[in-house]
């Protein structure tokens, strides 16, 4: 009921709403319905593909029809929104990069660290699905290469930020990132299932907020996973307990 769980709830609906038909005509249509910058920018991060050359003819149209109808209000309102959307989405791009940017630089001290179990626990938060997946690159680089000393280093570096986190994380951000790193739907239906007495109204609101941080960062895929999992608790009933 607080102001942040508010904005956090329109949010979700936009998302959901955009999510039942996610094309760029249905994107305007939303993006036009709302005066809510916070949702715009929910919106925009978590269709970010859509916004495309293709895109902008759709509202450059829309501009045009407004001038011709004689709509000067619509049309300044019109022209208003593009210039945000083109902010919001430039702000997105740059979040993504800078969080890519950080696990690559955590990665380049891990091989170099006298001590890189230590230097996990103090960056524990950052053992995510974009450091894994800049692992994962780096290791097929490697292999490419032939350079298989590297590769063994490397692995070995994953195993250890998965002992870590699984050692020092708290609970339910356990449970999270393995929701977050299922392979499939029914996986996250078998975790949930296994964890149900672990589940109430404060770890979907967990969820759902780490669901919205994945999209603001421009992670989709493990996004789309976790707000699945959201849906998933829902269906459970678990928002009753309290």
């Amino acid at each position: 009921k607080s102001t942040t769980g508010q904005r956090i709830q329109a949010q979700q609906a936009a998302v959901e709403a955009l999510a039942a038909d996610p094309t760029r005509e249905t994107l305007v249509e939303h993006l036009i319905a709302t005066d809510d910058t916070a949702v715009r920018e929910a919106l925009v991060t978590v269709v970010r593909q859509l916004l495309d050359y293709a895109f902008c003819q759709s509202l450059t149209a829309r501009i045009d029809a407004a001038e011709a109808s004689g709509d000067g209000e619509s049309k300044d309102q019109l022209i208003a929104l593009r210039k945000e959307i083109q902010e919001i989405r430039d702000e997105v791009d740059a979040r993504a990069m800078a969080v890519l940017d950080a696990r690559a630089r955590l990665l380049r001290d891990l091989l170099v660290a006298e001590d890189p179990e230590e230097l996990l626990v103090r960056h524990l938060l950052e053992i995510d699905d974009a450091f894994l997946g800049i692992l994962s690159t780096n290791i097929q680089q490697a292999e490419s290469e032939g350079r298989m000393d590297l590769v063994e280093q490397l692995r070995a570096l994953g195993d250890m930020a998965i002992q870590t986190l699984t050692a020092y994380a708290p609970p339910e951000i356990q449970l999270i990132n393995r929701l977050a790193s299922a392979e499939d739907d029914e996986q996250v239906r078998k975790v949930l299932e296994d964890e149900r007495d672990h589940l109430d109204r404060e770890f979907l609101q967990m969820v759902e907020q780490a669901a919205l941080e994945l999209e603001q960062s421009g992670r989709q895929e493990t996004a789309s996973r976790l707000r699945y999992a959201a849906a998933q608790i829902k269906e459970m009933g678990a928002t009753e307990r309290v």
